[in-house]
């Protein structure tokens, strides 16, 4: 079946053509090319640049950025989040605290990190930032952490 562009005027094949739910013949007007150089000019615009910014600092921008970081690092989805979130009662695994600050210059949703074994991908729960990262500058490495406990005991 064949669709003229209104673009272009090119009489063109439908498949060439994006789908769109709310027209009559489930395609939109303008052909796939057509499309891609109006996108590309329009994302040159300073009333793109504009929207875009907008749209980040948004409440909306954030909730879907960190909804983003969570489906695409830890495969969870944000209900999930909350609900881990909620069985250790917004607190720390290791040290109990709540950190609600961690991001919040940012305005970032997320407040607790997410910790997972990194070889099998496997989340293990929710830290706050210092437990996170101090995990992280010790490798993981439960030698290593036992040994500084050795050294602090030693030294208190």
């Amino acid at each position: 079946m064949l669709k003229i562009c209104i673009k272009c005027g090119i009489r063109k094949n439908t498949d060439e053509f994006s789908s769109h739910k709310h027209t009559v013949d489930g395609k939109i007007s303008t052909c796939k090319e057509c499309m891609k150089l109006y996108n590309k000019e329009y994302r040159k615009t300073d009333q793109y640049k504009q929207s875009t910014k907008e749209y980040k600092t948004s409440k909306a921008g954030k909730l879907g950025a960190s909804r983003y970081r969570l489906k695409r690092y830890y495969k969870i989805s944000h209900e999930l989040y909350t609900e881990m979130l909620a069985k250790q009662e917004g607190k720390c695994l290791i040290c109990k605290s709540k950190d609600l600050n961690r991001l919040k210059k940012q305005g970032i949703v997320i407040n607790l990190c997410v910790d997972h074994d990194s070889k099998s991908g496997k989340i293990r729960g929710l830290l706050c930032y210092k437990c996170n990262i101090g995990m992280g500058f010790f490798d993981h490495d439960i030698e290593l952490l036992l040994a500084t406990i050795k050294y602090l005991k030693k030294y208190a």
